[in-house]
């Protein structure tokens, strides 16, 4: 049973005001367990905090982590004399340069000497071999003997799907999967406003799908989708949402013209957690295609933050399927699951929700239920508590 005399240190290099996948979990996690009446703390990089993230007990050493700053966070840790202590791992997090952060595993090796309880959780394990591109093995066998050393040091190991279980298969009776919370908070949003942002943004006639910072390599396949479907008097207007889109401004408006769909898109860029939960809310449908190649390597998968914000949003989502899409994922139950490299399923899948009422129903309830049960930020935080 956890108390108030259990302290709890979070390890993150990024944390906020850095924006980010991990500094955002690290930042609701860290939120859930003193909403749980945990005592916890942060030790990460320095950078100029914030008023609203100060109700966080926070130690901050150097602006950059290597071997050099080892005894310094080493004293942090001393000064804050934790119970429990949580490491958020990623190559390119704790080496921005060379994703190959040999320092992680000195710095764990002495927090092993004194603190005997260590969870590291695995944001990413390490890049995939790939034969015909050797100037990265050397990459691969670093990052894969990091990842097997961290893993032997630690108490338990959080992933979050089973590809990257079966990454550190001989810690398996470490390993545990506790899928990653909304990068964005659900409130109440009142229905009056939810119905102006609509009649704004569409024609009553009108589909509207959300994208969140689209990748570069997706771009044109948006813009074609947003034509093929209006030209088959499908309406289909496409909100893009976050940084990536004002990053990406120049190229997004030369397809724009190129498919002569500058009716049919619109361009947010950054926006603020709740805008763009409101924007979600409004929305028919959510987008997300991520990285795949032509054999479906990668995909979509509960790693990310952003999928996670559909879930709290509680609408129909519509993804691209590969090797790292685990069982959570159900093709028609909480998600529907489309093949990228075939344009056509993703038109239809689309085209499906649309006309299939009890399909839609069916997605929104489910996606709804999961979160609550499995998503949600205090449930995560009780997945962590477990392992205490």
């Amino acid at each position: 049973m956890i108390n108030k005399q259990n302290q709890v240190l979070i390890i993150t290099p990024d944390f906020p005001p850095f924006v980010g996948g991990i500094s955002d979990y690290a930042f609701n996690l860290s939120e859930a367990f003193i909403d749980e009446n945990i005592d916890v703390a942060v030790l990460t990089t320095k950078k100029n905090w914030d008023d609203k993230f100060k109700q966080i007990k926070q130690y901050e050493v150097a602006a950059k982590w290597s071997l050099f700053t080892i005894k310094d966070l080493l004293c942090k840790v001393n000064e804050y004399n934790p119970d429990i202590v949580l490491f958020q791992y990623e190559p390119y997090m704790c080496d921005k340069r060379f994703g190959m952060p040999i320092w992680t595993v000195i710095f764990l090796l002495f927090l092993r000497f004194r603190y005997k309880r260590i969870i590291t959780t695995f944001h990413e394990v390490s890049i995939r071999f790939e034969l015909l591109k050797p100037i990265y093995w050397i990459r691969f066998v670093t990052q894969r003997l990091i990842a097997y050393l961290l893993a032997l040091l630690s108490n338990f190991v959080v992933v979050t799907n089973n590809f990257y279980k079966s990454m550190l298969k001989s810690f398996k009776n470490k390993i545990v999967i506790i899928s990653v919370g909304s990068n964005i908070i659900p409130y109440d949003v009142n229905e009056d406003i939810l119905k102006r942002k609509k009649i704004e943004l569409v024609h009553p006639d009108e589909i509207l799908a959300v994208v969140f910072s689209p990748r570069i390599k997706y771009i044109e396949l948006y813009c074609r989708l947003v034509k093929s479907c209006n030209e088959n008097n499908f309406k289909l207007k496409l909100l893009m949402i976050g940084s990536g889109v004002e990053a990406n401004k120049g190229y997004i408006m030369d397809n724009l013209n190129k498919y002569e769909v500058e009716n049919y898109v619109v361009c947010k860029g950054y926006l603020s957690q709740n805008e763009v939960f409101c924007y979600l809310k409004t929305a028919d449908l959510f987008i997300f295609l991520e990285e795949a190649d032509k054999h479906n390597k990668g995909g979509v998968s509960v790693k990310s933050s952003s999928l996670m914000s559909a879930f709290a949003a509680g609408i129909p989502i519509v993804a691209n399927w590969g090797d790292m899409t685990n069982d959570f994922l159900e093709d028609g139950k909480n998600i529907l699951l489309v093949n990228l490299a075939n344009f056509h399923e993703l038109q239809k899948a689309i085209y499906k929700l649309k006309n299939e009422e009890e399909l839609r129903r069916s997605l929104i309830n489910n996606v709804t239920f999961i979160f609550k049960q499995e998503l949600a930020w205090d449930k995560i935080a009780s997945k962590y508590k477990n392992l205490f």
